[in-house]
């Protein structure tokens, strides 16, 4: 009798430090999962504001900013004159 209830025991507590251990995973997985959807809503956030400030609403592509043509800036150019050297 005694070793049928040291054994129920013994049973009861794996059964119990088995139990414990799977909630503190899924603890876990739900503080990485609530992490992991905070970044991601910010990250969206982020994306809207740029995108409103665009003016296209989009972003633009390589081949977008290739076909519009540069402006032309004048420049001032250097003059160069030239200084009497002496030899001696």
């Amino acid at each position: 009798m005694k070793k049928e209830l040291k054994n129920n025991i013994y049973g009861t507590v794996s059964t119990l430090r088995n139990l414990v251990n799977r909630m503190q995973v899924m603890l876990e997985e739900e503080i990485k999962k609530t992490q992991t959807e905070k970044e991601n809503s910010a990250l969206k956030t982020e994306l809207e504001a740029s995108r409103r400030e665009n003016k296209r609403g989009k972003l633009e592509t390589s081949t977008e900013r290739e076909r519009e043509i540069p402006k032309a800036v004048s420049r001032p150019v250097l003059q160069l004159t030239t200084i009497p050297v002496t030899i001696l």
